[in-house]
């Protein structure tokens, strides 16, 4: 688990990195795919973490975990009815902000919350 947490959060901060830099030097569509990178990458994270059981009753992992649930339902309403308003707001704002709270939820996990006494990790 600590393995997986820590290649967990510098694969986010390097996907997050790369892609801010790839897309200021070439900003044709190379941004959108950097979102459905960093967003697959951090769907699958929080998935292995539900199988897993780690970290599962945090509050701010249930809070993550919401929070995607309800902008992918958006995203499905927005492209089902053709909504692009709903699906362009969510997909340029709301996901870094998701991106960056995932990347420091799993480094508070991995550096912060590791180091403490097992009795405060339940």
């Amino acid at each position: 688990m600590i393995k997986f947490k820590k290649v967990d959060v510098w694969m986010s901060v390097f996907l997050i990195t790369a892609g801010t830099i790839i897309s200021a030097i070439v900003p044709e569509k190379s941004i959108l795919y950097f979102y459905f990178i960093i967003g697959t990458w951090q769907i699958i994270s929080m998935l292995t973490h539900l199988a897993f059981k780690w970290f599962t009753h945090s509050l701010q992992r249930t809070t993550y975990q919401l929070a995607v649930a309800i902008m992918l339902a958006i995203a499905v309403y927005g492209s089902v009815f053709s909504i692009p308003v709903l699906t362009d707001y969510l997909l340029l704002f709301i996901s870094p902000l998701l991106a960056i709270y995932y990347t420091h939820l799993c480094y508070q996990e991995s550096y912060v919350a590791l180091k403490r006494p097992l009795a405060y990790l339940r």
